[in-house]
């Protein structure tokens, strides 16, 4: 991936190009789905979660489920179709 203009600038001086030192903090139900997104762009980072409301908490890892799903797709289409080409020899 190309790197976009004045993205450069964005970095602090003396920060090292190939091993950046980032920290992402977000509420608890986005961490996992960041560093995610985090590593897919190749960076090394740590992750922080701040509490999320009690009545919030189900609509939320729902809607970080559905976007997991969305960012690895490819791999359980995969997966499923590994399974009923099993399933067709099997029978």
């Amino acid at each position: 991936m190309g790197q976009k203009k004045g993205e450069r600038r964005c970095l602090p001086p003396g920060l090292k190009k190939d091993r950046p030192k980032v920290v992402v903090v977000t509420t608890s139900y986005h961490v996992f789905r960041a560093l995610l997104l985090a590593k897919q762009q190749g960076l090394k980072c740590v992750g922080f979660g701040a509490k999320t409301k009690w009545h919030f908490t189900l609509n939320a890892l729902i809607r970080e489920f559905a976007g997991y799903l969305r960012l690895t797709w490819k791999r359980y289409i995969f997966v499923a179709a590994v399974i009923i080409v099993i399933a067709a020899i099997a029978t």
